[in-house]
């Protein structure tokens, strides 16, 4: 730029209003990069291609002599686009192939790091979990405590009658059960003679039998004598 042009800008020089509108052209430019790229490399395969829309005939058109090759021009055009976003995807896919291959690396690396925190996370989820059920119980003991204190007629103040009652009656069951126990042993003992009684009773009444069969029976034969 040269002097009178910066002079020409103004009092701002290239400050100001200038710089502003640059920016706000590079921004642009970078926004749109892709579309820029396409342009530049089309105009680098043919720098006449046909960019006019409709039927009309373009500037490559009157070039290569009118009209008649609007049909080969568009389906060169269309070829030559294809080639282009190919290349343009070929190139794109070199240029992140890089970052793709480090980002499967980093991930690789990470996800084993991601597998062991998150079991140490359920851990301690199950711990926590038990924490907090330990200490709803121990609030509760508390509450039921803090009650005792607050009401004379409260169940932890006749605890202690209450358990001595309740061991006296474990005692007097369990002499119950004794009791019981010895009896149950007496009536096996009174079983088992009565049995043994009705097997002599019954061996001695079989014997009885035995012998009335074998006696001879009297058919009369003595009347007739």
């Amino acid at each position: 730029m040269t002097h009178n042009i910066e002079t020409a800008l103004g009092v701002t020089g290239v400050e100001g209003i200038f710089r502003l509108s640059c920016e706000q052209v590079v921004q642009m430019m970078r926004r749109g990069r892709e579309t820029l790229l396409t342009l530049l490399e089309a105009f680098v395969y043919d720098p006449l291609v046909d960019w006019t829309a409709g039927g009309e005939v373009g500037f490559a058109g009157a070039v290569y002599g009118g009209g008649g090759q609007q049909a080969d021009s568009k389906q060169s055009k269309r070829e030559m686009e294809r080639d282009i976003t190919r290349s343009l995807f070929s190139s794109r896919v070199a240029e992140i192939k890089v970052n793709w291959f480090k980002n499967r690396d980093e991930m690789l690396a990470v996800l084993p790091q991601v597998e062991e925190a998150v079991e140490e996370y359920l851990v301690l989820q199950e711990l926590l979990c038990q924490g907090e059920k330990l200490q709803a119980k121990l609030q509760e003991e508390m509450a039921f405590l803090e009650g005792a204190e607050n009401h004379q007629d409260h169940l932890i103040l006749t605890l202690e009658h209450r358990y001595s009652e309740h061991t006296q009656l474990q005692s007097r069951q369990r002499t119950v059960q004794e009791a019981i126990q010895s009896k149950l042993s007496d009536l096996d003992q009174w079983i088992s003679q009565y049995q043994a009684a009705f097997s002599n009773l019954e061996a001695t009444q079989l014997a009885s039998l035995l012998q009335d069969i074998s006696s001879p029976i009297d058919l009369g034969q003595s009347h007739r004598k």
